[in-house]
Order: structure tokens, then sequence, then C-alpha cells
């Protein structure tokens, strides 16, 4: 069971190439540079969505100070069935009118998800948690509470496998 990334060609404009109203802070140009090296070498494939594709779902009637960007990846997560992932809230609140509950997924739940599968280390959790905020990301209590519910599920998986007489 593996983890891979997409995004669409709004998402991409909107963090490469849109230009700001105030001037990026440095963490905002760090998390920048970091999407773009990653976009250049591909392991972030981006797909295009159409207008009317945005306009088709009526997503846009519902759009509460939610871009394009979002927008976008919420259309694309519909057409291809793949889940949606965001730290935005209102994004998230949109995409559970449209997509079903196990199609949304917020950072935070990734977090705990790569606990859980043992993609990161407790002694990665605190570096991780750190350097988001840092990059200006107020997600600890978010972020601590999934590592808890990741622990929770690690530890109630071990125990259904040790216990032989549980059908």
């Amino acid at each position: 069971m593996g983890c891979t990334f997409s995004c669409t060609q709004f998402v991409a404009y909107e963090c490469l190439y849109k230009p700001r109203s105030i001037k990026p802070s440095k963490q905002e140009e760090e998390l920048r540079e970091r999407f773009r090296k990653e976009y250049e070498r591909r392991t972030i494939p981006s797909y295009k969505i159409a207008i009317q594709d945005l306009q088709s779902v009526e997503i846009l009637a519902n759009r509460k100070k939610i871009g394009k960007g979002e927008l976008s990846s919420i259309v694309f997560a519909i057409q291809t069935r793949q889940a949606f992932l965001s730290d935005d809230k209102g994004a998230i609140r949109l995409a559970l009118t449209e997509l079903e509950s196990s199609l949304v997924q917020s950072t935070s739940m990734l977090f705990g998800w790569l606990f859980f599968h043992h993609h990161l280390a407790d002694h990665e959790k605190e570096q991780i948690i750190s350097e988001l905020e840092m990059h200006g990301r107020n997600i600890r209590r978010d972020y601590e509470e999934a590592y808890d519910y990741a622990l929770k599920f690690k530890l109630m998986a071990q125990n259904n496998i040790g216990d032989q007489s549980n059908p």
C-alpha cells in the first residue's frame, strides 16, 4: 500500500506563478521552492481541468473563498475517484458535500497514516511539526491528535493479530 501525489494545473499555477499582492514570507518562498523542485522532477504530476468541468459540477455556486486550485482539485478527485487532500478546512467541508467521506482527507490524516504504516518513525514527529510551524503552519493540535490516533490503531491492530481466540 503506497501513497502518491498529483495536482491540477490550477494548483501549480497558484503555487508557482500567480502574482501575489503582498511579498511572500521566507517560509512561503521555501515551500514554493520545494514544490517547484518536485514539480520539475515530475514526482508530482499535474492534470488539466477545464473551466467547464468546474462549472458542470456546480461547485462554483458553493465556493466560499475557496481558490480555483482547491476547486479544481475537488473536481479532479470527483472525476478520477481519487482522494482529495487539503489542509484548508473550508475546502474539506465543500469536498465532503461532493465526495464520499473516505475520499476526503486532511494533511493531518496523512500524517497519522504515515506513522500507522511505518513510513515515519516516532522520533520524526516533533521535527515535522516544528518544521511546519516554522513555515507558519498552525497545525500542532491536529497533527498531535492524528499521531495519537495512529498509535491507538497500531496498538489495536497488534492486539488483534496476537489474539488467536478472536475469529
